[in-house]
């Protein structure tokens, strides 16, 4: 038994040592990596020194292995995570046009107008524009609409290679570094009419790019996915546009490449065989067939968080399980079916182990299908071990096996602890197992069935709340009976059907129709029962995050709860589960104001708390016709903090960067009022049920807080520049602790109007979100003086357009004392005013640092906008006077339709 359980401590030293380095604020160098490396072979050898010595205790050489292990755990974690930050580019080439050469190899994914693809970079230049002007006519249209798709290299007519262009080099040149992969967008000329749209993209085609880098830089805010650390897993070292481009002649090849087409081929099958107008059903058949959950419509993810099925909505454990349980089911039939057993096969090879075999076989088939992600490799690396403990007559050590699997999932990706899903799948996993040991064999078979899947149901469902709360600080009330329903469903008929009607599909759509239609339609009506759960009152529960030892007396009560049938008081383990649901939410006491920038690119979102009142102002921008702030950032936010709905949303004024979110945020959580400055007829007014307008003087008291509207009139002044801008609603926060001013994208002739009606003295605020995004039209040096912020909050995006904030909008902040804060240097910002004790400011990028952070440097001047036009022989004409920016393109000033 001692040898059998062997893997579990292994695999928690190997786990925390890795933890540990992925924690730190910064990485040390090669040298400490050594260093640990070396340490780690003289522990081992000092290990079985002391082990071969008679009368030293066994213990000794143990701990000494476990610290040789810790050493080398520490030191791959380390030296992985080192390679893989060399490879991001460097930020001397971040805006630069560079010319790329390299192969397509994953499944491109579709967006808005384009494509989005990974490119894993062979060669790298910088692009000359004189060779760029001559070849316009050969090359496939980028985002910046140019001339049309030309012949393929080698072709009649094509132009010479990027080798011939310029000085290419490869990616370990001192050019781009080691730059290896980088994820790109390919838009068509949608803002130039009539244009031809992107090219069709398949894994292993090799292009020749014209593309414009960044650095693998993300949106920062607490408790959401990190992009910046998937990106660093993914070994995406740079994100950008192509500006244009020709398909090589030559192609990849390989197991890799031939396996992500397959993937292409089965996505295009499943949608072409599901039939027009079920798109969104298809999207989810194609995430169950091959793991691709961009094809999931995003707004179906705030339906299937709330009701706890969203582990099922992509390649999860239990279907890789079941699937793997079907193969072998079938392999052991076969191999006991009278031909087998005439022919003796049976007795050579136990039919037990066959079975093992073929469940493994279709275990690792499908994993590989579903693109290879870390439940798929955690479920098939647990069937693996399991199967040869099995084999071996170790089959009670279910434990080994959990150990095992994590300890090589682990190896092979040092930063798969840092995911909830990793706790999440094998915490469901050991929860399933212990509480299958309890169930009782003696009932009949269909008996025996319902109470094995109802105890399987209650042992992963209370297993997972406290990890739940850990991770999410909220659980699903109705996920016990949505994964009642959709659990079976989803395992047992729909991703079957998905998975053989993909694959009649490959060899025409209407092979596939006759499953994948009946697939679709089960899908539409289970997103329907799960859409109707999702909108019952209290659906998702808010829980404070446990201290770690409440965690660990959890977790410890539940693994007494689950325990089998005999084990004595049993039942009292539930007492422990008490502090999960008795703590109470933290809440801003009376007199307190707390203030929340959130994330969102360029744009805005604040929410204000006071008391137990909740304000949200602006709601950030659209990024896509499905996608924007509303449903990505905000919504995920405040139910992780405990918020059910806003008392309050304002949208300042009409552009899309403030009110693109609205629309996801109003259905998802309807408030009790709105308030806007938007134009009559606006759709938003009839979403929600009392829709009012910001008007100057009017004020309002939540508890000890006072708000009030600075601006606008009603009906607005006149105005020159942007009507929209300048008609933005100025609200201003008043507490015991302190004040805030928040105000929209208002110019200096408004807040040349606000001193006016309000002096010097009445606009004075401890934090303010800066006008406009720091943009040079606004935050005059009078208003600057005359509000006096501690804190000046800047929302805008990494590398914006607009060069938003603004060299000396910056220094003049600082020059009158104030802390500028930057939503691209310092993710969400949040500040806690209190009368009693020191303001608390927390920034999500630095706070805690981790060293995969993407640095900004807050005093580099702004990035210079450089055209993607190219040369043109016309003459230009002379300069003319230039419009100030609104901060939101043109093509976004319209209200949403």
């Amino acid at each position: 038994m001692e040898r059998v359980a062997a893997p579990v401590p292994v695999a928690a030293v190997a786990i925390s040592a890795t933890l540990v380095v992925q924690s730190l604020p910064a990485l040390p160098g090669a040298s400490v990596w050594a260093a640990l490396g070396a340490l780690a072979v003289l522990a081992s050898v000092a290990a079985v020194a002391v082990g071969r010595v008679q009368g030293v205790s066994p213990v000794l050489s143990g701990a000494l292995a476990l610290a040789a292990l810790a050493a080398a755990a520490a030191a791959a974690a380390g030296a992985t995570a080192a390679d893989r930050m060399a490879q991001r580019l460097p930020p001397a080439l971040e805006g630069r046009p560079l010319r790329l050469v390299g192969v397509v190899d994953e499944l491109p994914t579709p967006i808005e107008h384009g494509t989005r693809f990974t490119l894993r970079v062979q060669t790298c230049a910088v692009a000359s524009p004189v060779i760029d002007a001559e070849h316009a006519e050969t090359t496939i249209p980028g985002a910046d609409g140019s001339t049309g798709d030309g012949p393929a290299e080698g072709q009649p007519g094509s132009p010479p290679s990027a080798a011939a262009s310029g000085p290419v080099s490869d990616g370990s040149s001192p050019v781009c570094g080691r730059l290896a992969r980088v994820s790109l967008s390919w838009r068509s000329g949608f803002r130039t009419p009539g244009r031809a749209p992107a090219p069709t993209l398949r894994p292993g085609e090799r292009w020749a790019l014209d593309v414009r880098l960044r650095r693998a830089h993300a949106a920062v805010n607490p408790g959401a996915f990190d992009r910046e650390l998937r990106w660093l897993q993914e070994g995406i070292g740079a994100v950008g546009s192509v500006r244009s481009g020709r398909r090589l002649a030559e192609r990849a090849g390989g197991p890799r490449v031939a396996l992500e087409r397959l993937r292409l081929a089965i996505r295009d099958g499943v949608f072409d065989a599901a039939g027009p107008g079920r798109a969104r059903e298809a999207g989810v058949l194609a995430a169950l067939a091959i793991g691709d959950q961009a094809a999931i419509d995003p707004r179906l993810w705030t339906v299937f968080n709330q009701t706890g099925v969203g582990h099922l909505m992509s390649i999860s454990g239990l279907h890789i399980t079941m699937l793997a349980a079907l193969g072998g089911a079938f392999a052991g039939r076969l191999w006991r079916s009278r031909r087998a057993v005439e022919r003796g096969s049976c007795v050579l090879v136990p039919v037990q182990r066959v079975r093992l075999t073929a469940a493994v076989a279709v275990g690792l088939a499908y994993a590989l299908l579903a693109g290879w992600g870390i439940p798929a490799q955690r479920t098939v690396l647990m069937l693996a071990c399991a199967a040869v403990l099995l084999g071996t007559g170790r089959g009670a050590s279910i434990a080994a096996a959990v150990a095992v699997a994590a300890l090589i999932v682990v190896a092979l990706d040092p930063w798969a602890p840092l995911a909830a899903g990793f706790w999440l799948s094998f915490g469901a996993v050991i929860a399933i197992v212990v509480a299958a040991a309890g169930s009782r064999f003696g009932d009949g078979r269909f008996v025996r069935a319902a109470r094995a899947a109802l105890r399987t149901q209650w042992a992963a469902t209370v297993a997972l709340l406290p990890l739940g709360a850990w991770f999410f600080a909220s659980f699903s009330v109705v996920g016990p009976v949505a994964n009642a329903l959709a659990i079976p469903l989803v395992s047992a008929v729909i991703t079957p059907l998905a998975l053989a009607g993909g694959a009649l599909a490959l060899v025409t759509p209407g092979a596939g129709a006759p499953l994948l239609v009946p697939a679709a339609w089960l899908v539409d009506g289970l997103l329907r029962v799960l859409s109707a759960l999702a909108s019952v009152p209290g659906a998702s529960v808010a829980v404070p995050r446990p201290s770690v030892a409440v965690l660990a007396l959890t977790l410890a009560a539940l693994a007494l709860l689950l325990a089998p049938r005999g084990v004595p008081r049993r039942a009292i383990a539930a007492i422990a589960l008490l502090p999960i649901a008795a703590l109470p939410l933290r809440r801003p006491a009376p007199g307190e104001l707390w203030l929340t920038a959130l994330d969102v690119g360029q744009g805005m979102a604040v929410v204000v708390q006071v008391a137990d009142r909740v304000l949200v102002y602006d709601t950030g921008p659209r990024t896509s016709p499905v996608s924007d702030a509303g449903a990505r950032v905000l919504v995920p936010w405040l139910r992780g903090e405990g918020i059910a709905r806003p008392d309050a949303v304002v949208v300042s004024h009409q552009d899309l960067d403030h009110s693109g979110g609205a629309a996801s945020l109003l259905a998802a959580m309807p408030p009790d009022w709105f308030a806007s400055s938007l134009p009559d007829g606006h759709p938003l007014h009839g979403a929600v049920g009392r829709s009012i307008r910001c008007r100057r003087g009017e004020r309002w008291r939540w508890g000890e807080a006072e708000f009030e509207w600075l601006h606008p009139t009603d009906p607005p002044e006149p105005t020159r520049g942007s009507p929209s801008n300048a008609a933005s609603c100025v609200l201003r926060v008043r507490t015991a602790a302190g004040a805030a001013l928040l105000a929209g994208d208002i110019g200096v002739a408004q807040e040349r109007r606000l001193l006016e009606l309000y002096g010097p003295d009445g606009l004075r605020a401890d934090v303010l979100v800066v006008p406009h995004h720091g943009s040079a039209s606004s935050s005059g040096e009078a208003f600057v003086a005359a509000v006096a912020p501690r804190w000046a909050v800047m929302q805008v995006g990494y590398r914006n357009a607009f060069r938003h904030p603004h060299p000396k909008v910056v220094e003049r902040y600082r020059r009158l004392g104030a802390e500028v804060l930057r939503s691209d240097a310092h993710g969400a910002v949040s500040i806690r005013l209190a009368p009693d004790r020191e303001p608390e400011v927390v920034a999500a990028r630095r706070m805690p640092a981790r060293y995969w952070r993407i640095e900004v440097d807050e005093e580099a001047p702004p990035v210079t906008a450089q055209s993607s036009r190219r040369p043109s022989a016309r003459p230009r004409r002379g300069p003319a006077r230039q419009r100030a920016s609104t901060g939101t393109p043109r093509v976004r000033r319209s209200a949403p339709g």
